[in-house]
């Protein structure tokens, strides 16, 4: 049997080792993107992928093994943040407007924004989309939402 691969998209490797573990163990190949760039590049050499993982708030590119990541800790720190998040709807609309891809995408992000949330999840975008809020999603609950879109 052929294993089901998942793109995760995610700049926070700390993050995303804890959640990616119990995946593994079940057999599901986990494909990492750091940026916007690196996930068109990876949505490119990988055209039998089962299911995107897509954090919102994520660099455009990377700098060798640095990321050039904004600080979101000075004064305009909203219009960085908000750049960010431009990167992560950039990616999703990518994904289903320009390859018409039908995968399930989960939006796994700490972003708020109702007006930004709502608009992904539109009915007419084609597709299963859903959002689960970063912080609040454990390991084993993230296993139980990819075995309920990939039985």
């Amino acid at each position: 049997m052929e294993k089901k691969k998942i793109l995760w998209v995610e700049d926070d490797h700390y993050h995303l080792k804890g959640l990616t573990i119990p995946l593994e163990k079940d057999g599901f190949e986990i494909i990492v993107a750091k940026c916007y760039m690196d996930t068109k590049r990876m949505l490119e050499e990988h055209k039998d992928l089962n299911l995107i993982i897509l954090d919102l708030i994520i660099p455009y590119t990377l700098s060798g093994d640095k990321i050039e990541q904004l600080k979101i800790n000075n004064s305009d720190s909203v219009e960085k943040a908000t750049d960010l998040v431009k990167n992560g709807v950039k990616i999703f609309n990518f994904i289903r407007t320009e390859l018409k891809l039908e995968i399930p995408i989960i939006i796994l992000t700490i972003v708020q924004n109702n007006n930004i949330i709502n608009k992904l999840l539109d009915d007419n975008n084609p597709g299963v989309n859903k959002k689960y809020d970063k912080f609040g999603t454990l390991p084993q609950d993230l296993k139980n939402i990819v075995l309920e879109l990939l039985p």
